[in-house]
Formats: C-alpha cells, sequence, structure tokens
C-alpha cells in the first residue's frame, strides 16, 4: 500500500487531527509566519487527507521540521525526499526514533506549544513519513 506524492518527510512530526473548518479559522493569525519558518506544514490549498473516529470525520494537519532549521539533529538517513532527486537505497533500521522523537521536543517544543494553544490542544509527537502533492 502506499500513494505518490512530490514531497516525502520521513522522521518525527506533530500532528493535530482537527473537524472540518478549524484550521480556516485559525489561520488568518499572522503569527503563523513563524511556524512556516521553522516547521513544513504538510497541507496544500486543499485540507491534508481525513479519517473517521467513532462517526466523526478529522482532518490529519502534520507539521514536519523544515530542513535548513535543523541544529544538532541525531545522525541518521535523508529526512525529504523529492522525486526528481531521489536516488540509491536508504537503510532505516539504525533509525533511533524516540531520540529523534526527544530532539523534535527540545528542537520545536515551545513553537509546537504556542501552534496548539491556536488549535485548542496539544500535539501527537509521531515517527514516519509524511507526504503530500504540491499543488
Amino acid at each position: 500500500m502506499g500513494f505518490l506524492a512530490n514531497t516525502w518527510y520521513l522522521g518525527p512530526f506533530a500532528e493535530w487531527r482537527l473537524r472540518p473548518g478549524v484550521m480556516d479559522k485559525a489561520m488568518p493569525d499572522p503569527s503563523w509566519e513563524e511556524v512556516a519558518e521553522r516547521l513544513w506544514m504538510a497541507w496544500t490549498r486543499q485540507p491534508p487527507p481525513a479519517i473517521t473516529v467513532g462517526r466523526v470525520k478529522y482532518h490529519r494537519y502534520c507539521f514536519c521540521p523544515q530542513p535548513s532549521t535543523w541544529q544538532q539533529f541525531p545522525k541518521g538517513a535523508l529526512r525529504e525526499f523529492r522525486l526528481n532527486g531521489m536516488r540509491g537505497i536508504i537503510d532505516l533500521r539504525d533509525i533511533d526514533m524516540q531520540a529523534e522523537l526527544d530532539w523534535f521536543t527540545a528542537e520545536f517544543g515551545p513553537l509546537l506549544g504556542r501552534v496548539g494553544e491556536r488549535l485548542g490542544g496539544p500535539a501527537d509527537l509521531r515517527w514516519g513519513m509524511v507526504g503530500l502533492d504540491n499543488d
């Protein structure tokens, strides 16, 4: 199972599951510019993928660290892939996911906290792959 996207990110990320329309109300805030400078907001003009939990629809809004802002990142595999530049093999067995989640929390915790204030609660911190079409 998989899907084709123009941009992939592999590593720690923050996810908010929001009901339709919640992000639209939060986005006009000019403080999102600071967020966009440090975190890749993994959706475009359309809302991100939706899931249904107990008959309630949520969109999965994911925030990933912008590679240009990484400081003291744990050693490991390449994290950002693009279809026009990805070549070779990446072995994921040696990635210390907990160390990367700890780094992500230390590096972006205060910023994620401010995002959570705007979105009504804290993020779920996860490690995995996030992809989107750049439309």
